[in-house]
């Protein structure tokens, strides 16, 4: 398992209740959010920027090896 550090920008919506549950949605489609963050709200825009980090189980590796005979 790794964590990774996510922006995500998601657009404003009603209620508080709404918000926490777009900012959850939105990370869990990089992994399972771990801890967030609202950065920034550009009201003209009714955009928010979320910085968050996320845990990613079973993140793969590929090793590039050369073989020489």
């Amino acid at each position: 398992m790794t964590t990774h550090f996510i922006t995500a920008e998601i657009d404003l919506p009603e209620t508080a209740e709404e918000l926490h549950a777009a900012i959850e949605a939105e990370l869990q489609k990089q992994g399972e959010p771990l801890r967030w963050a609202v950065t920034d709200v550009d009201v003209a825009r009714q955009k928010a920027t979320i910085e968050g980090y996320v845990l990613v189980e079973g993140t793969k590796v590929e090793v590039e090896t050369s073989v020489t005979a």
